[in-house]
């Protein structure tokens, strides 16, 4: 059973390899660097049923071990960039609604003293 399997990096992976992998996989000792490409995003179509279970299994021992670090990483990155962005929209957002209030305020005030000016002038004249 010669059948291939592509992975999303397009590196052709047997399943033959993949099932040598999980035979010899050591659980008491792993070497994580020995893992396939594209690990642990791998299609197990033509894998047993207990082929399938012991890769889970690897699966969710890397992540126990060594996955949980990087998917951390990974996640730490998107929400610090997410963060960074809402400080700056709120900024953004800040300063616009800073020049609407104040554009306002000054016309009134210009208003305003026009109406003083011209009502003290007519007081003035009687």
């Amino acid at each position: 059973m010669k059948t291939k399997i592509l992975d999303t990096k397009y590196q052709i992976l047997n399943t033959s390899e993949l099932k040598k992998f999980v035979r010899e996989f050591n659980f008491p000792d792993p070497n994580w660097d020995s893992l396939p490409p594209n690990f642990p995003n791998i299609p197990m179509d033509d894998l047993s049923v207990e082929e399938k279970h012991l890769f889970e299994a690897i699966k969710l021992a890397w992540f126990a071990n060594e996955g949980g670090k990087i998917l951390f990483f990974r996640k730490l990155k998107v929400i610090l960039l997410v963060f960074i962005s809402f400080i700056g929209l709120i900024g953004l957002i800040f300063s616009w609604s800073q020049e609407m209030i104040t554009k306002p305020v000054q016309a009134a005030t210009t208003q305003i003293d026009n109406v003083i000016q011209s009502t003290m002038s007519a007081i003035l004249r009687k």
